[in-house]
């Protein structure tokens, strides 16, 4: 935690633009001088943007000593603090407002403090233990039936096989004479047989071969 000190001039007219920076989700802790004596002040503090506002105050106003602290009343010097969880959501533009009541109910004024809240960078930390894959409950069983074929095979280019492999969830895999797979139209007639449209190859040359896997 950094505390940034500032002067704030409520007795003049103008406000030197302090460009104060902030990350998202870290702290803001200011240290304020408005160099004149404040005992007995209340102090009200707004950090707000277009969308939102959080109001903080001293003690004597309905707030924290944790928050808005008078630490110096007659050097006129305060501290301001806005923990790092309210910070998260303010825009890019947000802006400090400070406002100063004297022991007689005066408001003195309020001076605003332009502030830009950029995203934080992200800081990676191994984990003690990286989660593991879980482990499947079942276990999954290829079945496979192959077999080779000729033209002698085919009925009008019509290759019919009986795999008995027990279900129509099945992969069927063609490989011709030269170890080039096809992909002909395939017809499941049943649990155990199935059909392969060859007709387009016309005569085919050459032993063949299929694969059938559930």
């Amino acid at each position: 935690m950094t505390t940034r000190k500032i002067g704030v001039d409520f007795l003049g007219q103008n406000l030197v633009d302090y460009k104060l920076k902030y990350y998202k989700g870290g702290s803001i802790d200011l240290e304020v001088y408005v160099y004149f004596d404040i005992t007995n002040y209340k102090i009200r503090v707004d950090l707000f943007d277009r969308c939102q506002s959080i109001q903080i105050a001293t003690s004597n106003s309905g707030g924290l000593d944790s928050q808005v602290l008078i630490t110096d009343n007659t050097q006129g010097i305060f501290t301001i603090h806005f923990d790092k969880d309210l910070t998260t959501c303010f825009n890019f533009d947000s802006v400090i407002e400070i406002e100063l009541e004297d022991a007689d109910g005066n408001i003195l004024g309020t001076r605003r403090i332009p502030v830009k809240m950029f995203n934080q960078k992200i800081t990676w930390v191994v984990p003690d233990e990286l989660p593991t894959a879980s482990t499947p409950t079942g276990t999954a069983t290829v079945r496979k039936y192959s077999t080779t074929f000729n033209n002698s095979d085919l009925t009008n280019g019509i290759l019919s096989i009986t795999h008995s492999l027990g279900t129509e969830l099945v992969s069927v895999t063609i490989y011709d004479n030269d170890n080039k797979q096809i992909t002909p139209e395939i017809t499941l007639t049943s649990i155990n047989t199935l059909i392969a449209d060859l007709e387009v190859w016309g005569t085919i040359t050459g032993t063949w071969s299929i694969i059938v896997l559930t």
